[in-house]
């Protein structure tokens, strides 16, 4: 199990910023408490700013909380490096060289995880599979598309088999094929009993996947739970709404 508690973070504002909010610092995390489970996808929601990134980036030790802590079956991810490697975070700057192929890409970045040889091959064909990018594996990267870009670097981010598969908004800027194709990745993923946590701004998406769903506004947990329990059969994207805007429903 996954689980942040209490998470605390803020940020140095620079000299303009300091002048405008009129302090050095902004809180952006507020002590955020949340656990995900193995075998489901939890959906992390909230308007830009919310601390939606922030929150994934701390949950992967790629940045250091301020106050809490983050765990995997009990284990400090910044601490142990085998809670660490439980975990597999694809962003915005899940970046791969360019000037490489897809498949150069990923060998490099499997070396790093350990994985060589046969076994090695084994996975990056399995990914490619998965996520229906086995036709363009010679292709540099410099030369793909948006969605040919997402599928390698997603894949990428979870070529050591994590436990724990984090994905920051997957499918923004996709068509409607690329999209698709990652939300079915997505479902396969928890069919073979791997958590994942992701953050979207598309409600289908959310109600066709997400078992759970954190509700982030302003640093702070609102909601944590299931869908049911947050809108009771209503409209998801109109509850939010009235939610965050401190309306009734």
């Amino acid at each position: 199990m996954l689980t942040a508690n209490n998470i605390h973070k803020a940020y140095r504002l620079n000299k303009k910023e300091q002048k405008l909010q009129h302090a050095k610092h902004i809180q952006v995390l507020k002590g955020v408490s949340f656990n995900c489970k193995p075998g489901t996808v939890t959906g992390l929601l909230g308007v830009n700013g919310a601390g939606k990134t922030t929150t994934l980036r701390t949950l992967t030790g790629a940045i250091s909380a301020d106050k809490g802590n983050v765990t995997l079956d009990g284990l400090d991810v910044h601490t142990n490096k085998q809670a660490a490697l439980g975990l597999g975070f694809h962003s915005a700057s899940t970046a791969l060289y360019k000037r490489l192929s897809v498949l150069a890409n990923l060998e490099f970045f499997g070396g790093l995880y350990g994985l060589k040889g046969a076994n090695l091959t084994a996975r990056v064909n399995e990914l490619a599979d998965r996520l229906g990018f086995a036709h363009y594996l010679e292709k540099r990267v410099k030369d793909l598309s948006t969605g040919m870009l997402q599928k390698a670097a997603i894949a990428r981010a979870i070529l050591h088999d994590p436990q724990i598969i984090i994905l920051d908004e997957p499918t923004t800027g996709l068509d409607v094929m690329a999209s698709a194709n990652i939300i079915d990745f997505i479902r396969q993923q928890k069919e073979l009993g791997k958590t994942i946590l992701f953050s979207t701004h598309n409600m289908h998406e959310v109600e066709s996947l997400c078992d759970s769903i954190v509700v982030l506004h302003k640093g702070v947990v609102h909601f944590d739970g299931t869908l049911e329990d947050f809108c009771g059969g209503k409209d998801l994207a109109r509850t939010i709404t009235h939610v965050l805007s401190d309306k009734p429903v």
